[in-house]
Formats: C-alpha cells, structure tokens, sequence
C-alpha cells in the first residue's frame, strides 16, 4: 500500500499521481504528476493570461487547485498573473506554495527571487521619496546666491594675489652686477617650456599594452537559454523529455527550439506537438519562436513551424488538437490543410 508524501491518502498500485491532491506518485513534483490530466485547461488559463484576461486565467487555475492541490504548475501560473499585474506580495505568495511543491525547480526559485527583488526595490523607493528635501524657499535662494557670488570674489582676489606674488619672484632673481657689467638674463618665453614638453612626450614611444582577442568560446546554451528550456519543460509535462535544446535568436525576442519527433508520427501529430512547444516558450514572454521537429533515426528536420504572440493569442479551437495547432502555427513544412 502507497501512501501520498502529500495529504497521505492511499494511492492505488500502478497509479502516476494521487487521485486527491495530484502529487506524483514517484515524490517527485517536476515529472508529470496531474499536470498531464490538466493540460488543456492550463494551456488555456495561460491563453487568456496572455490576452489580458486575468480574472478568466485566475478562475481556471484554481478550479484546478479545487481537484488538485498540490498541482505546482497551477500555482507558477497564478504567480505570473499576480506579478503582470503588479501584485507582488500576493505573487510571492503563490511562488513559494509552488517552491514547497517543487523545491529542486531553478526556474520557480528565479521567479521567486525576481519578486522579491521587486518587492524590495519598491520598499526602497518608498523610503528615499518619504525622505525627499522640499526645494528652498526665496530666501533660502536669496542666501545661496549671495554666497555664491562671495565664493567667486574670493577666487578672484586669490588669482589676482597669485599672479602678483609670481611676478615679485621674478624681479628679486635679478643677475648681480660685476663690476658695473651685468650678464643679460635670457628668459625664455612662458610658453616655450610647456612646447618642450609637449615635444618630447609626443616623441617618446608608446607603452599602451596591446590585448589578443578573446577566443571564441564553443555554442553550447547559455544560462538564460538553459533556464528557459526548464521552464518549457516544466509546462510540457511528458512532452517535455524530448525537447533537446531552446536557444535565443539574436535580438534575444525570439528563440528556436528544437523537438525529437515521436516514431512513426505523421504530420498532424508532428504539428500539434510544435504547437504545444510553441506555446510553452511564447508563454514565457517571448515575440516568436521557430520549432523544429527531428526524425528520431535520422535527426532530418521531418517538420518545422514558427508561432508569434499574436497568432497564439488569435488561437481557435480546443488546444492540444490539430485545429488549435493549424490556427496558431505560421510556416509550416509541410504545409497543414487547415493552416
């Protein structure tokens, strides 16, 4: 007999997840658990998040949370939407009850650490303006400028006194007179000096150390790449262990990601997984994203599709059928009947 790590109820043999709560069976909060049940309703609670429509995305996810409550994804989502809408503490709130789910999840612990920082720096900015000095009054500018102009007398007087004292240097070094005759004194002029110097430092060899270039490092996923092909995973649930690689276009608002097709697949398969990869990277604030779909013998591109924002947003039909994938995928080879 099982028992579930979570509410421990008793869970049938062979069971994937805990029929009361949703926690995996296995212990472990990231591989599947009742996010595959669920997909289709998170899919569209993510679609109405991304139209603007909070309050639609919210009543979805927690009608969710209603039949499964220890579900991690429903909670990373309600945090998304509180923190697009600029409820920190509440968004906070719903990111850790997804970390105690999740603990080893890199990508919920950024989330989390992005709005604590927000929270912070807001609490910051609310102390500096509570601090703020109101500007002086006219007489307060009445004494500021008159001490402005004593500043400036007194720096006259000193340049003035300055030159004066140079100059009765000069006189005092006279040459002494031997026997009635003096020696001229051949003063060279101020400037003649300073052009001698300049001279020699222009003829004097360079020191400046010359730098090689830094090598090329070899094309691996970056930090921000890596983290955002966990967070594809995390949304995909099974679908998810066969997603090889993300990575950034350069502008850094689009990405192209790579998927190792399912054996024997067509192409209406194919295009509703692209769809669902698609989704789950655009979801993560991405403008687009290229999806390209591997024969899983050969590694030959077999289908590839790209998504936008706005596409997604335009979606029609039940997400996760073919009709779904035909309105939101732009591009495809080989082209899709409906697209």
């Amino acid at each position: 007999m099982n028992l579930c790590d979570k509410c421990f109820a008793v869970i049938e043999k062979g069971a994937p997840f805990c029929a009361e709560c949703g926690a995996p069976a296995g212990g472990d909060p990231t591989e599947g658990g009742s996010d595959a049940l669920v997909y289709p309703e998170i899919a569209k609670a993510n679609l109405h998040r991304m139209r603007g429509e909070e309050a639609e995305a919210e009543k979805i996810c927690l009608a969710i949370l209603r039949r499964f409550p220890n579900n991690p994804t429903s909670h990373v989502l309600l945090g998304d939407i509180h923190f697009e809408q600029a409820q920190l503490d509440q968004a906070k709130q719903w990111y850790e009850m997804a970390l105690e789910l999740a603990p080893d999840n890199a990508v919920l612990k950024a989330k989390l650490d992005r709005v604590s920082s927000e929270i912070e720096r807001e609490s910051v900015a609310c102390g500096v303006s509570s601090l703020e000095v109101k500007p002086p009054g006219r007489g307060m500018a009445a004494l500021l400028a008159s001490v402005l102009v004593l500043v400036l007398i007194v720096a006259g007087l000193s340049f003035w006194l300055g030159n004066a004292s140079r100059r009765t240097r000069a006189d005092a070094i006279e040459p002494i007179s031997i026997n009635g005759l003096a020696p001229v004194r051949r003063a060279e002029p101020p400037n003649e000096q300073a052009k001698k110097e300049a001279k020699e430092e222009s003829q004097a060899p360079s020191t400046t150390p010359t730098t090689q270039p830094a090598p090329t490092p070899a094309p691996t996923m970056s930090a921000a790449e890596s983290s955002l092909h966990a967070a594809a995973i995390s949304q995909l649930g099974p679908l998810g262990s066969r997603l090889s690689q993300v990575t950034y276009e350069a502008d850094q608002t689009g990405a192209v990601a790579t998927l190792i097709g399912e054996a024997g697949a067509d192409v209406g398969r194919d295009s509703v997984e692209a769809a669902q990869v698609g989704a789950a990277i655009v979801g993560q604030g991405l403008a687009r994203v290229n999806v390209r779909v591997l024969d899983p013998t050969s590694r030959n591109i077999r289908f590839s599709a790209s998504m936008t924002r706005e596409s997604l947003a335009a979606a029609t039909g039940q997400p996760g059928t073919a009709e779904w994938a035909a309105s939101v995928l732009l591009n495809a080879s080989p082209p899709l009947a409906g697209g």
